[in-house]
């Protein structure tokens, strides 16, 4: 199958300024506010292609009559024109730059795109299963078209990727994905042949089975397979009681962390009062020794006025001065050397009032000096069990836990690759049943069906997981296929149990990753795909994945982007957003930025009008 690439869009209506928007292989990023024309962009690309709803009608379309769009399939260029408002088709072997006068198209009804398309693709007469008598369809671009774009509410739906609600066409829905994964053409299968060369066949497709299953290779019975399933619960059980297990011992050490800093904010606290009380202690005993000086200087002057009074005679010292006098010399009064002694006596009496006052206070504040130290030595205590925990919980618990939980995944995906090999070999041996039956030429018996199955989607899983692990998807564990829901599962969790920012991403990762797949195995696919509104954001990281979360972490959108920027230009992704990419990447890719402001950059899609 040939590749497809968009190249260029254009809105055109007489006397209407033409609305042009072009596109390169790799990253194409389309940005701005609402009602810039970022959706009616995606309608207008499946118009063309193909889709039967016409764009929706807005106000700036009013005038515009045309849609043209210019595409590559292979090395040839091709321009396909749509009226609007007819059923009328014009198709050029041109690129649309290159459409000259003398050029005449093709003109057919827009029911003969899928037709010419399909040519183009080099697709001929594949035949998809339609119901399980045998019936067959024609394989059309529309299912192609459902691969490569995922509109705004697609994108966010609980609704499987592969099948739609509509039971009449869930049968060649799987049949499609059987056959671009497979290369599984039903027309093949179900087609007659001569009794002889449809037995030939069946035989060798038999003898190809049995190949494929191996030789002495024991096909699993239901109790087996049943087995398997049920000790794949049980590991699931038990991945989820370790895994509280260790968010209980996450929530226990965060709680002692926080009591340590407690711990520690009120140790720092104790010990200021400490030191404020130990500096006034310095200061108040200073004070203390003082009033003491200041008490035996009194006495002393005490003692010398008594001595002047009692002895006359004797050469004595002033007891205020200090000077020697003698008393025969000079006549003393009596009275002043009385008054101070009566001052002395009163000072000392003051003094000796304060010193007291300032034992007391001494002695309080030693007694809550000392009273602190014992709740410091308390806390000090108390600091040292939480920190002996927080050693007992990291060293022990958590890595009994840790070591838990490596063994039980370890379990699990042994169980996982085991249960895929059962299924194969049932899948084969089922598929080796239903040919002999063909052998004993009963096919009226036979009854066909077209369903998704995991083995076939396996491979595919590992490229999601591979997808989703670059874009740095957290609590990722492992991505597998549920052939109840016809959607992937990952780690325990179907894709629909997800908020719907984790429903986008996620949904974005499988389609790209299916592009990928479908182009490195050569494989069916157009080769470009179109995202709307694929990401969801939020300021910061959440690494927790809980039911209803609606948006996706910044940290992850990055990731997307820069992991896209370097798409391999063999390949083609479009995005549509309200946000811009990181700016990191925009000189890496193709960067469309509507403004919405007249005068500011590019308005929107459409033009304004002066």
């Amino acid at each position: 199958m040939n590749r497809m690439a968009l190249n260029s869009l254009l809105l055109i209506g007489k006397d209407k300024k033409v609305a042009r928007i072009d596109f390169s292989m790799g990253l194409n990023v389309i940005s701005g506010p609402s009602d810039t024309g970022k959706t009616y962009i995606f309608q207008c690309l499946e118009y063309c292609l193909g889709a039967g709803a016409v764009p929706k009608d807005i106000k700036e379309v009013e005038g515009y009559t045309k849609l043209k769009l210019s595409f590559s399939i292979g090395k040839k260029e091709f321009t396909i024109c749509r009226d609007l408002y007819t059923s009328n088709v014009e198709f050029y072997e041109v690129a649309v730059d290159n459409i000259k006068d003398d050029i005449i198209p093709l003109k057919f009804s827009y029911l003969k795109i899928s037709e010419v398309l399909m040519d183009k693709l080099g697709i001929k007469n594949v035949k998809l299963l339609q119901k399980s008598d045998g019936t067959t369809v024609n394989l059309t671009i529309g299912k192609f078209r459902a691969l490569s774009f995922i509109d705004e509410t697609e994108i966010q739906s609980e609704n499987s990727p592969f099948v739609s609600e509509q039971y009449t066409k869930s049968t060649q829905e799987k049949a499609f994905i059987n056959h671009i994964l497979t290369g599984i053409d039903y027309n093949d299968i179900i087609k007659s042949d001569s009794k002889e060369v449809a037995q030939a066949k069946i035989q060798a497709k038999i003898e190809l089975l049995e190949e494929l299953i191996g030789k002495n290779v024991q096909i699993p019975n239901e109790d087996e397979i049943k087995e398997n399933f049920e000790q794949i619960e049980k590991l699931k059980n038990a991945i989820s009681v370790a895994n509280n297990k260790f968010l209980d011992i996450n929530n226990s050490i965060k709680n002692l962390e926080a009591s340590r800093e407690n711990k520690y904010k009120d140790i720092v606290k104790i010990k200021s009062i400490i030191a404020y009380k130990e500096e006034t202690i310095k200061r108040f005993e200073l004070l203390f020794r003082r009033y003491t000086i200041d008490i035996e200087r009194l006495n002393a002057i005490l003692q010398s006025s008594n001595l002047f009074l009692s002895n006359e005679n004797q050469l004595i010292v002033c007891p205020l001065c200090g000077t020697e006098k003698e008393n025969k010399d000079e006549k003393i009064n009596p009275q002043y050397i009385n008054s101070i002694k009566e001052s002395c006596e009163k000072e000392i009496f003051k003094i000796e009032g304060l010193k007291s006052e300032l034992k007391i206070t001494l002695d309080t504040i030693y007694n809550e000096i000392n009273s602190q130290k014992s709740i410091l030595l308390v806390l000090n205590k108390e600091l040292d069990d939480i920190k002996n925990n927080l050693s007992i919980i990291v060293k022990r618990e958590i890595l009994n836990v840790r070591d838990e939980l490596y063994q039980l995944y370890s379990r699990k995906a042994s169980l996982d690759a085991q249960s895929i090999r059962y299924n194969q070999l049932k899948e084969l041996s089922d598929l080796k049943e239903t040919n002999k039956d063909l052998l004993k030429n009963k096919p009226a018996k036979l009854k066909y069906e077209a369903k998704i199955k995991t083995a076939t989607m396996s491979e595919l899983c590992q490229y999601i997981y591979d997808t989703l692990k670059m874009w740095d998807f957290p609590e990722l564990k492992a991505v597998s296929f549920s052939e109840t829901y016809n959607d992937i599962v990952i780690g325990d969790k179907d894709r629909k149990a997800f908020g719907k920012g984790y429903r986008a991403i996620t949904r974005s990762a499988l389609n790209i990753s299916l592009m990928k797949y479908c182009l490195e195995k050569n494989l069916p696919h157009l080769g470009f795909i179109v995202l709307d509104s694929p990401v969801l954001t939020f300021r910061g990281i959440d690494k927790k994945l809980e039911n209803g979360n609606d948006v996706i972490s910044d940290e992850l959108k990055n990731n997307f982007y820069i992991n896209l920027a370097s798409t391999d230009k063999d390949s083609q992704i479009i995005i549509i957003e309200n946000k811009e990419p990181p700016l990191s990447i925009i000189d890496k890719i193709r960067y469309i930025h509507f403004t919405k402001i007249k005068g500011q950059g590019r308005y929107g899609f459409i033009p304004m009008d002066d």
